[in-house]
């Protein structure tokens, strides 16, 4: 669950979530993953606190949640390491969802005309 900063390759910037800048990047070089930036942590304390949430979130199983594979606590800011989505988020995906639906609406609209 733990990965040094060495197994780690960021490749390019894929998005932004709360708390930083998310990363396309690669884990010992070639498991292809999402890599994402959290705030700098400033106790022994927090970091304890995020290996605690980290630990439970790599326990969590369900088919419709995303693993987590592992968590970079070298250098200042932690890094979070998650499945690469090549589809993108799901926010993407709700509104491509709702587009489609528009048009759907859109075209039977124009057939009952």
């Amino acid at each position: 669950m733990i990965i040094s900063k060495s197994q780690i390759h960021l490749s390019s910037t894929i998005g932004q979530g709360e708390y930083g800048l998310v990363f396309k990047g690669y884990v010992n070089g070639s498991n292809i993953a999402a890599i994402k930036t959290s705030k700098a942590l400033s106790s022994e304390r927090e970091k304890e606190n995020l290996l605690k949430e980290m630990s439970k979130m790599a326990s969590f199983e369900h088919k419709n949640v995303m693993t987590l594979i592992g968590v970079c606590l070298d250098g200042e800011m932690p890094l979070i390491i998650m499945p690469f989505m090549g589809k993108g988020n799901v926010l993407e995906y709700v509104r491509k969802m709702n587009e489609n639906q528009l048009q759907v609406c859109k075209f039977f609209r124009l057939q009952a005309v």
